[in-house]
């Protein structure tokens, strides 16, 4: 509910299992207003300006009221205005090519590997962007160890919920690919040779083939090279 600039938000979860609900009752709370700051880590690119940057908080759930986001200030300074007690994931924009999103704190806790619960008053929203990216490269290959073509690759960071470091790539006619400009950290790679767009996203999905995953960790400045067996077709 908004009434001029107040917004007012209440959430429950209802779980509707062969009995009727008579009621439900909704505590309605204040939207809040939360200051952040931009730290860099690493040396930008000479075009680097803070003020093309904007931080988005976007809702977990796709029923949830709207987003909340801010332009950054030359300072590295920002308010997010009428955000909404729920649960949000941190989205960066305006990152040139070779930068990421390192590290995030709000409050006590991690803004990024987690996901970002806000409550009934705001706390400082801190995060830190990096200038120091690797590079992973790799060679996939067929049950019979010949280079497989065409195969959709996609590098998913041990930490699920950072939904922005999931990349894809397709492999060449020699089995090559690579994820160029990567955030350091660990993560896993994985190889199918067909996966319906964004499948990859679903927690369930991945699960029936994490076996078939290689781990790989990248350091600052650093690159990895893996080698991999397709998942075929007929193994979804």
């Amino acid at each position: 509910e908004q009434s001029q600039s107040q917004v007012l938000s209440a959430r429950a979860r209802v779980d509707v299992s062969g009995s009727d609900i008579d009621s439900i009752n909704l505590a309605l709370r204040p939207a809040i207003s939360i200051s952040g700051q931009i730290y860099p880590d690493g040396m930008p690119p000479p075009t680097f300006q803070m003020a093309r940057l904007r931080v988005a908080l976007n809702p977990v759930d796709d029923d949830s009221v709207g987003n909340a986001s801010a332009q950054v200030q030359a300072d590295g300074t920002f308010v997010l205005n009428n955000v909404a007690a729920i649960t949000y994931r941190v989205n960066l924009t305006g990152v040139p090519t070779g930068g990421y999103l390192e590290a995030g704190r709000y409050g006590s806790g991690d803004a990024l590997g987690d996901l970002l619960q806000v409550g009934g008053e705001g706390v400082q929203l801190s995060l830190q962007i990096g200038f120091v990216p690797g590079q992973i490269t790799g060679t996939l290959t067929d049950a019979g160890g010949q280079p497989f073509a065409g195969a959709t690759c996609v590098l998913i960071p041990s930490a699920r919920n950072r939904i922005d470091l999931y990349k894809t790539a397709s492999t060449d006619q020699y089995g090559q690919f690579s994820f160029p400009n990567m955030a350091p950290g660990d993560y896993k790679v994985f190889a199918w040779e067909t996966i319906s767009t964004g499948a990859y996203q679903d927690p369930s999905f991945v699960s029936r083939f994490e076996d078939r995953g290689q781990v790989v960790h990248l350091e600052k400045s650093g690159s990895a090279t893996v080698q991999l067996k397709v998942i075929p077709a007929n193994a979804q």
